[in-house]
């Protein structure tokens, strides 16, 4: 059901009797895989297709399914999977594994002539590179190419228009695991209910050392991390670790990371190698420790007493924002919220920083911690910040996607 977790969700079967009777019903032997459309990654590697056949299951891959992703079909034989066509894949699996059955979070609904027109005339920026995902204007939901409902709006590889639902290409009884995020897609979960697709949302399993192995949000969110400071060192116009030169010395870049979550100290830890000196900022006191032991410095706010005036927490942490955005080359905005992340930079704390500084939002695709954000976007404002928005920094590194999928699904 939407809108509620996973653990309520099983609870409650497990009340009813209907969990042992639906786990019962479900006979595997064979795993499936298709290549993902408009996203290199793919959700089964040569390595977890090798555990999977030690296990006496049968493996279908999809011809080509893993070339972007760097693995090759002659990798998937060696570990004893079976090619196809996308048609037999889907026809013959017990067990689906893609990552984005529905819309990738990446992409956003079509926007209305009046919100596209107010998004380009977005005041005192000047853009200099775009790259928009291809599936901006399409309908939300499973983007596979073989039996879905056509409709306009995505163009595959293969020449082939395709809608957002699944219609007869998974048959009943199917198990689909993914990352479904049934809050944001509730239309496919409702299509999935009516076709009797048991469907498994790995970004729904709760956090915890028992399903640490099944951690695939927290492993994507790091990649996501680490992808945001080498886009925000490629826009930068120096080293992050300074440099020695018979000149002189040139020192080396401050970076201002928000939130201490895990892709945070992805990009704290990611910055720190690169030789940044960097400040890492969250409201919760106890990141401290984690913030520390990687070497960087932890910002933060006296906690308000009992009865204080939440006001004056936040113009606190405004003031305490404005300084830091005033000092530092670049910012990392890492705290991201499914749904509605926190706006935590304004447009004037982005108007003092200094010329050549960067931005890198990594919540985009949730409204953003970064006022001056434009999704899937890289833009110059008129006072030379660079402001970069994309929304798929895990695809930007597909192969270590990959295999965090992979190894968490399988």
């Amino acid at each position: 059901m939407v809108g509620e977790s996973l653990r309520d969700r099983l609870m409650a079967l497990e009340s009813a009797g209907e969990l042992s009777t639906l786990v019962r019903r479900v006979r595997v032997r064979t795993v499936g895989c298709v290549a993902e459309l408009d996203d290199p990654r793919v959700a089964l590697t040569a390595q977890t297709a090798q555990l999977l056949t030690a296990l006496g299951l049968r493996v279908l891959v999809e011809t080509g399914a893993g070339v972007q992703s760097h693995v090759t079909d002659d990798q998937y034989r060696a570990a004893g999977a079976s090619l196809g066509d996308r048609d037999h894949v889907l026809a013959q699996a017990d067990v689906l594994l893609q990552i984005n059955p529905a819309l990738n979070p990446a992409r956003r609904e079509p926007e209305t002539d009046e919100q596209d027109i107010e998004r380009l005339e977005k005041p005192q920026t000047t853009r200099i590179e775009t790259e928009t995902n291809v599936c901006d204007s399409t309908a939300p939901g499973l983007t596979t190419a073989a039996g879905l409902t056509t409709a306009a709006g995505v163009t595959t590889a293969a020449g082939v228009t395709t809608a957002a639902g699944l219609t007869g290409a998974l048959r009943p009884g199917t198990v689909l695991i993914s990352l479904l995020q049934p809050a944001q897609n509730a239309a496919v979960v409702s299509e999935l209910r009516a076709k009797g697709v048991l469907a498994f949302a790995l970004d729904q399993v709760p956090r915890g050392p028992r399903a640490a192995a099944f951690d695939v949000v927290g492993s994507l969110a790091q990649i996501a991390g680490c992808r945001a400071v080498v886009e925000a060192s490629q826009h930068f116009g120096r080293f992050l670790g300074g440099q020695m030169t018979a000149a002189g010395r040139i020192p080396p870049a401050l970076v201002l990371v928000l939130g201490a979550g895990a892709a945070g100290l992805a990009a704290v830890e990611t910055a720190k190698k690169m030789g940044a000196v960097v400040r890492c900022f969250d409201t919760r006191l106890h990141t401290r420790v984690a913030v520390t032991a990687l070497g960087a410095e932890f910002l933060s706010l006296p906690a308000p007493h009992e009865g204080a005036d939440p006001a004056t927490f936040v113009a606190a942490e405004e003031a305490l924002l404005q300084t830091q955005t005033a000092e530092v080359d670049i910012v990392v905005a890492a705290a991201v919220v499914p749904g509605r992340s926190p706006r935590l930079i304004s447009q004037h704390m982005v108007d003092a920083m200094r010329r050549g500084s960067v931005t890198v939002d990594l919540a985009a695709a949730d409204g953003g911690n970064i006022e001056t954000t434009v999704p899937d976007t890289v833009y110059l404002t008129p006072n030379g910040v660079t402001c970069i928005g994309f929304t798929d920094l895990t695809t930007r590194a597909p192969a270590q996607a990959s295999q965090a999928f992979a190894r968490s699904a399988a």
